[in-house]
């Protein structure tokens, strides 16, 4: 609870800040302007490395797709677990230059599969999450564009995929420009279950390709560090196109190179964007 407590004071006393006159957020900062946010399909997906912009001021960006996973079961083999995200959706309005709203839901499908026994099935909505990605700087020199995600998951889904209690987490969005085609991104971060006192340590890191104008491809390692258990992490490429200015289709794959990560995972989506 104090843990929620220290986090929603840190939400409330940013957008304080970020809800005054464009003017009074530059004078403040020296940083910030209205001209931060890009006019480009910039997605949170395919990879896992959000991405470090919002999006513009009015518009409406929805982000959905399929996502299927393979976990390796106990040490004897006896068993595995597939998991399936069906309609994995993130939805994003730019608030303003600087500021966006955002809501992430799925629906989620889980199958134990026993090699001597009967599959156990899950299945129900996932926790959903509602937060905010806040612009914090542009790319200047060796200096990265940042942004900052802050989310809190609310315990609405179905009980074998949801949180007991609103937990929040946090990602550290940073991404810098290599050449005309290659770029760097990373994400460093935390996120809270609400029932051990540790946090999770996220991180992410990929390098991105532009192939033309409207194909980009990249490679990426993510993971975790959970309180009480050891490093994970995964390995994973993907492409994406961009059919039009405004809507964009993907596909990615990964291989996890710990025991305690995925065996693999493969992912289809679509991306699109209203009044912008």
């Amino acid at each position: 609870m104090k843990t929620f407590t220290f986090c929603f004071v840190i939400i409330i006393a940013l957008l304080s800040l970020f809800l005054r006159p464009a003017s009074s957020i530059y004078a403040a900062t020296h940083i910030l302007s209205d001209s931060t946010a890009t006019e480009e399909l910039a997605t949170d997906r395919p990879d896992q490395t959000e991405c470090s912009t919002v999006v513009p001021q009015g518009a409406l960006q929805v982000e959905t797709g399929l996502v299927f996973e393979r976990y390796r079961g106990d040490s004897k083999r006896t068993h595995h677990t597939e998991q399936m995200g069906i309609g994995t959706t993130l939805v994003r309005f730019g608030l303003l230059s600087t500021l966006e709203l955002r809501f992430i839901g799925e629906y989620h499908h889980e199958r134990n599969v026993f090699f001597n026994e009967a599959d156990i099935i899950n299945q129900g909505l996932a926790e959903s999450a509602i937060g905010v990605k806040i612009q914090i700087c542009r790319e200047e020199g060796i200096i990265p564009e940042t942004a900052l995600n802050l989310h809190v998951r609310l315990p609405v889904g179905a009980e074998a995929f949801s949180v007991k209690t609103a937990v929040p987490d946090f990602r550290f969005l940073c991404s810098h420009t290599l050449s005309d085609r290659f770029s760097l991104g990373y994400n460093l971060g935390a996120e809270f279950n609400g029932e051990e006192p540790g946090a999770e340590f996220i991180y992410t890191a990929t390098i991105g390709y532009s192939l033309t104008e409207s194909i980009e491809t990249y490679v990426e390692v993510f993971g975790s560090k959970p309180a009480n258990s050891e490093f994970n992490c995964t390995f994973d490429g993907g492409i994406s196109y961009l059919i039009t200015s405004l809507v964009k289709i993907d596909a990615s794959a990964g291989v996890g190179l710990t025991a305690n990560a995925p065996s693999y995972y493969v992912s289809a989506g679509l991306s699109f964007r209203l009044f912008r």
